[in-house]
């Protein structure tokens, strides 16, 4: 991004650095010396998520390299929690100083920063890591999976949702208010996270996604119904935390289990597995799950409902 920028701006120098504009921790004396005879600086970051690496930048600018002309930034993707963060962000950033400032983006899009605790994924590598332990020799497919969620530094790019031998989750259909015909399920999954995000800090309180009092708005059944599409529901079943549905989980459960057994549906078996072991519904019958799932689990079935307590 900065070598592009570089060449519409007339070749001027690039400074590559990754997290610390100091050079006791890395900054070469040819690029410090560069900052310090700079008029006017453009900092370009692939993802601004907290804004702790720009604030600490223009800290060090301010504390360092003196008086700029201006100081501008431009991002990839602004991914902040809120708009209000944003905000706080671009005051932080461009007000207050001596130069010229402004904060771009080519892309914003707000998304919960999720800790191990809330993370639906780590929820996932947990539940399917302790089936597979009480496996003597537990399939190639969960296996699989369990590596594909523990790899952190790469994060799952391809395959958000835990589906079950033999099902695929099928793109978006035509005319979904979420996003064109054909989007991909990691596509859209992402779509419906910043979705419920606004949800979740919308500046109006009447609006907001806040099942605690004063507001006890929750995550409605209804949506199940307006989103009909298996994959639609498991995205949601993945993304809504488990005390947003509310209290009225054995009718989520009932609704969820009607839906499963349609053509089409498939997508939701896995997601409902893991939403049971994260609390967000609570357990299905052992008759309906040996009816459901026995096909699909196979041998290892029983695993299953002994981690699910059935």
């Amino acid at each position: 991004m900065a070598k592009i920028a570089a060449a519409v701006h007339r070749d001027v120098p690039v400074v590559v650095i990754h997290d610390d504009l100091r050079t006791e921790r890395g900054l070469s004396q040819a690029s410090a010396e560069l900052l310090q005879s700079a008029g006017r600086i453009l900092i370009v970051d692939d993802v601004m998520n907290s804004g702790t690496r720009l604030n600490d930048f223009v800290r060090v600018l301010r504390e360092r390299f003196g008086t700029f002309d201006s100081v501008m930034f431009l991002v990839g993707v602004l991914r902040t929690q809120s708009q209000p963060e944003y905000e706080e962000n671009r005051v932080a950033l461009t007000k207050n100083y001596p130069w010229r400032s402004q904060l771009s983006s080519v892309h914003t899009i707000y998304l919960p920063r999720w800790n191990a605790d809330a993370c639906p994924w780590c929820h996932e590598r947990d539940f399917l890591s302790g089936v597979s332990e009480a496996l003597v020799n537990p399939p190639g497919w969960l296996t699989d999976r369990i590596s594909l969620l523990s790899r952190r530094e790469a994060g799952v790019v391809d395959q958000p949702l835990f589906c079950l031998p033999g099902i695929s989750p099928r793109p978006l259909g035509s005319g979904s208010p979420v996003g064109p015909e054909g989007l991909s399920v990691i596509c859209t999954l992402f779509t419906i996270a910043s979705g419920l995000q606004c949800l979740r800090t919308d500046r109006d309180a009447a609006k907001r996604l806040h099942p605690r009092f004063p507001d006890m708005n929750v995550f409605g059944l209804q949506n199940l119904k307006n989103y009909s599409e298996g994959m639609l529901r498991a995205v949601l079943l993945r993304l809504v935390r488990p005390y947003e549905w509310g209290t009225g989980n054995s009718d989520l459960l009932r609704a969820l289990s009607e839906n499963a057994k349609e053509r089409g549906q498939e997508a939701i078996l896995g997601e409902l597995l893991l939403s049971v072991a994260r609390g967000s519904v609570p357990p299905p019958g052992r008759k309906f799950f040996e009816e459901t799932y026995s096909r699909y689990l196979g041998s290892v079935a029983e695993a299953f409902s002994r981690s699910l307590h059935l």
